[in-house]
């Protein structure tokens, strides 16, 4: 298992847990996780998706954007 956690400054911090081949992504105080994959990501486009879902207020999940 890998965790991995990253701060944007003053807004969120991501967590991304890899479980095999599946990767989630939780929010700074949410449980439910704001995406997944099941693939290699790019952490700046997961940052940016992040911070665009939670300035819109989304809980859904949202698949990641593949490299």
């Amino acid at each position: 298992m890998l965790i991995l956690s990253s701060e944007v400054p003053s807004v969120i911090k991501i967590t991304v847990i890899s479980l095999t081949s599946v990767t989630l992504v939780f929010l700074r105080g949410e449980e439910e996780a704001i995406a997944w994959g099941n693939d290699v990501f790019d952490m700046e486009k997961m940052k940016e998706r992040a911070l665009v879902e939670k300035r819109e207020g989304k809980k859904t999940e949202a698949q990641l954007e593949m490299k």
